[in-house]
This record gives C-alpha cells, sequence and structure tokens, in this order.
C-alpha cells in the first residue's frame, strides 16, 4: 500500500470486529490527521506475520490521558504481537490539556520505543528532549492494564529558573506549591534535576505508600523570594526535594 490518508480510515471503522462506539467515538475526538504510508506485509512460512509503514505529518487533539501533538514523522514496524516504534530527530509541539502551563516546544533526539500488545506495556528507554530553555533525558515504562501506571526516571537542566513554572507537571504538584515556587524562583540555574515517577496515576498522591513522585533538584547562583512580604535572597544555593 503506498499512501493513505489516516482520515479516510473513519468510514471503515465500524467494521473492525470488536471495536465499539466508545473505541470509534475516541477516534472522532482525537482528531487523528497525517498520511500513512507505504505499508509493507510479509508472511514467511512458519513464521509471524511482520508489517511495516511510515507515518507521515501525523497528529492529533489531547483526550483523556494521551497528549496532543504536532505533526511528526514515525515509523512502526510490527512482528509477534510487539509494535516497535522510531522517530527521527524533529521538532515536537505537545499540548499535554493543562497538564503544564502551556503546550510544551521541543526538539526531539532520534529515539525508539516498543509497545508489547502482549501486557500492554510501552518501554522507551532513551528519551531526549531539548529547547533553549531545558535540557531533558528520561526512561518511561508505562502499563495500560486495569489502572494506568508509569515507572519514569528522569534527570534535567533548566538554564534559567525564572521559566521553570512553565515545565511544572501540574497535574502532580499542588495548586500552593506552584504558585509558591513561581512566585519564589526569580533567577539561577538547575543542574541534574532528578524526577522519579512509580505508581497508577490515579492513586496519586500515593497516601498509601503504593507509589512516590519525588523531585530533587539544586538551584546555583539563585534568587528565591521565600515570602511576599521579605527581601528576596539572592546568590543562593539551594537544594530541595518535594515527595508525593
Amino acid at each position: 500500500l503506498n499512501q493513505i490518508n489516516v482520515q479516510m480510515l473513519a468510514p471503515l471503522l465500524p467494521l473492525i470486529p470488536n471495536l465499539g462506539r466508545e473505541q470509534v467515538a475516541w477516534w472522532r475526538d482525537v482528531d487523528l490527521q497525517g498520511e500513512i504510508g507505504p505499508v509493507k506485509v510479509y508472511k514467511a512460512q512458519n513464521q509471524p506475520w511482520i508489517a511495516t509503514a511510515k507515518l507521515n505529518q501525523l497528529q492529533w487533539q489531547p483526550i483523556a490521558q494521551v497528549p496532543g501533538l504536532s505533526p511528526i514523522d514515525i515509523e512502526l514496524s510490527w512482528v509477534d504481537n510487539i509494535l516497535q516504534v522510531a522517530l527521527p530527530e524533529q521538532q515536537y509541539q505537545i499540548d499535554f490539556a493543562g497538564g503544564f502551563n502551556q503546550p510544551l516546544a521541543l526538539t526531539g533526539k532520534a529515539l525508539s520505543a516498543h509497545f508489547d500488545f502482549n501486557d500492554m506495556r510501552l518501554l522507551a528507554p532513551n528519551i531526549h528532549f531539548f529547547n533553549e530553555d531545558i535540557n531533558l533525558q528520561a526512561a518511561l515504562n508505562m502499563h495500560f492494564l486495569e489502572q494506568a501506571a508509569m515507572a519514569l526516571a528522569a534527570n534535567m537542566d533548566i538554564y534559567d529558573v525564572a521559566k521553570a513554572s512553565n515545565y511544572f507537571p501540574l497535574m502532580a504538584m499542588s495548586p500552593g506549591l506552584v504558585d509558591y515556587l513561581t512566585s519564589g524562583l526569580k533567577a539561577g540555574s538547575i543542574h541534574q534535576a532528578n524526577v522519579l515517577w512509580r505508581g497508577e496515576f490515579n492513586r496519586y498522591p500515593y497516601t498509601d505508600f503504593d507509589g512516590v513522585f519525588q523531585a530533587e533538584f539544586t538551584i546555583a547562583d539563585g534568587q528565591f523570594k521565600f515570602q511576599p512580604d521579605w527581601p528576596a535572597v539572592k546568590q543562593l544555593d539551594l537544594y530541595a526535594l518535594f515527595e508525593n
């Protein structure tokens, strides 16, 4: 198959076995756009099916726990119920629908990931995004069975903490903490901040100790205003650890 527009697939969805109204409505709401092709399928004797496809300028809207994405290119391969995903170095516009102060505009290094449909698990061991404000490297393991869960280990450089609020994960931080840090962080830089998340999303903030979210960082040459009516502390080296 040479090429097909993904929007042309929508009228065919009701014909897919075991695809219910909810899944069809999800496809409509996510507004998937882009081109698929070429698509190649191969079956050797006594071997599993193999399929490969290129997705060009793929984009979709944010919905539920899936962030929206600006046009990107992806290469896919399918072998024995495992989907391999390869993405070249490219520009990303990622919309978490309120999960951050604004959509994230980043350059992504080439990365690979795979999704195992046998246990509904996504692995992305080498993630690297950066822009003029931040440099982020991470490893991700997500599980999509009864309750979505994530294991994430990341480290980040922030070149100017006055802009750090644009990258606060609002789904994991209380409004009071966000307001306090946004008003308090005036200047400085952070090198090798560490973020750890392990647990089911719906169990956060893990009051039963069945998960953990930690953010650890050191501000160098910082300027921090601890209280609105206090003068800012300057030339500050500050270590902080936030948990759940």
